[in-house]
């Protein structure tokens, strides 16, 4: 398997910057190279000690581009990629006039598909290759997505939203369709990693802790079947 050397600026941490001075745990280098090998990052260092350790590496030169490890985006939306910058007067009618309907159609698998992939094609063009993002209350959603996240050999994060209210009939849950739907993603944990599988609690509008507790405890309950470090999110 051949070696490829990158070559550029390059910043590195040996440790948190925000744990820590960021001077004490900060690398810049006008002479940087990273080392990749097998598809990892094998050793980041200075350009000419890499190039003469691996006389073989095949060697791309960024030139005084700096290099950096791909971005990781902590919340985002994807089945929302179709209405970015759509226009509300307020949250609810955003919602109604626009995320509501455009998530219903990622119930279609061959849509859910397009958008999961657009969106995934639009996060690496801009150097984004990680990422936690809410799929719909449709299990055809989370499939989409992780499926497109696979073939582009990406790590995400990512699950079924469960939502038992104010939203349309196309998108409601129960706490009983919420759990059994979840339950089926466990056949993506063979494959799921370096891909993780995350369940996302919903919304609560309206306070009704009878209710909110019921899907709460169906959320958790799949959380603990598929893997016990399997992350839940509230949006």
């Amino acid at each position: 398997m051949t070696d490829t050397l990158l070559l550029g600026q390059t910043l590195c941490f040996s440790s948190d910057p925000f744990q820590a001075p960021w001077q004490e745990v900060t690398t810049h280098r006008r002479d940087g190279a990273v080392l990749l090998r097998g598809g990892q990052i094998a050793e980041v260092g200075a350009r000419a000690a890499l190039c003469q350790a691996h006389p073989g590496a095949k060697i791309v030169d960024y030139g005084a581009d700096l290099i950096v490890p791909g971005f990781v985006d902590a919340h985002v939306h994807y089945p929302q990629t179709a209405i970015i910058a759509s226009w509300g007067k307020r949250l609810i009618d955003w919602l109604n006039s626009y995320t509501f309907p455009e998530e219903m159609r990622l119930a279609d698998p061959d849509y859910a598909a397009k958008i999961a992939g657009r969106y995934l094609d639009i996060a690496l063009s801009h150097g984004t290759t990680t990422m936690a993002s809410y799929c719909t209350s449709a299990p055809a959603s989370v499939t989409a997505y992780f499926e497109a996240a696979q073939a582009r050999g990406m790590r995400v994060v990512g699950g079924k939203t469960c939502m038992d209210r104010n939203a349309p009939d196309g998108l409601i849950d129960t706490a009983q369709s919420a759990y059994d739907d979840s339950k089926r993603f466990d056949r993506y944990m063979a494959w799921a990693r370096p891909l993780e599988l995350c369940h996302h609690p919903p919304v609560f509008t309206d306070i009704n802790p009878r209710a909110a507790r019921r899907l709460g405890r169906a959320v958790a309950r799949t959380s603990r079947l598929l893997d016990a470090n399997s992350p839940v999110r509230a949006n």
